[in-house]
């Protein structure tokens, strides 16, 4: 390894996990030399177990100056792979400081190594979002970081997808406002409780209950 790649290395370009199934908030370093790959075959650098997401469904690399994500054939339909970056469908994308990519049910955050904290992420403790009963396909729960949101709902395009007809396509949203974690229907056709009541907006806290269509979500705020 020679020493411009050694330097990069050091330099601290990195891909944190932000919301997810699992493994949120621990890092992923990008290495200048080599692709990183995320998907669900365990051999992929970073791996996102979710029925959603291709054995080999991207790869960061580093390339002239930047870093650059591009998407792979889905070895399961032949068909090319997308994301979301930063909300926007694509299947290329070229990384700066701060932006989010979503893959499945997950949200990845890239990170500078000089770039600014999230400011979110100093202020409230992560929440986990468990739905009972579990859903039949799909993840049980979920956790977020301070800083990003949770779009609930029955579509492939929700962040937590809950699937079941008493589900809008997109039901709700979990997000934290500075201030509080607080949840926001999305003009849902069965609307959206918190211990009880149906709500246009509300905070949440540590044990409160949430009902979307049939599933009862419990809400967990630790720290």
């Amino acid at each position: 390894m020679d020493g411009a790649v050694e330097r990069l290395m050091a330099n601290g370009f990195r891909i944190t996990i932000t919301a997810g199934t699992g493994l949120v908030g621990s890092t992923v370093p990008l290495k200048p030399d080599a692709a990183t790959t995320i998907g669900t075959r365990s051999t992929c650098s970073l791996v996102t177990p979710s029925e959603r997401v291709a054995p080999v469904h991207c790869k960061i690399a580093r390339e002239g100056g930047d870093w650059v994500l591009r998407c792979e054939t889905d070895s399961r339909t032949q068909r090319l792979c997308g994301v979301n970056v930063n909300d926007g469908r694509c299947t290329e994308f070229r990384l700066r400081h701060g932006d989010r990519i979503e893959i499945g049910c997950y949200r990845l955050r890239f990170d500078e190594p000089d770039g600014p904290p999230d400011p979110f992420e100093a202020l409230a403790p992560p929440i986990t979002l468990a739905a009972v009963p579990p859903p039949q396909q799909g993840n049980p729960r979920i956790t977020a970081l301070a800083g990003e949101r949770v779009l609930i709902g029955s579509s492939d395009t929700a962040l937590w997808r809950l699937p079941d007809r008493t589900v809008s396509r997109h039901h709700c949203r979990v997000e934290f406002d500075g201030q509080n974690w607080i949840i926001r229907d999305l003009q849902s056709r069965n609307g959206t409780y918190v211990d009880g009541q149906r709500v246009a907006s509300t905070d949440l806290s540590h044990g409160s209950r949430i009902r979307v269509g049939r599933y009862r979500i419990e809400v967990a705020i630790e720290g």
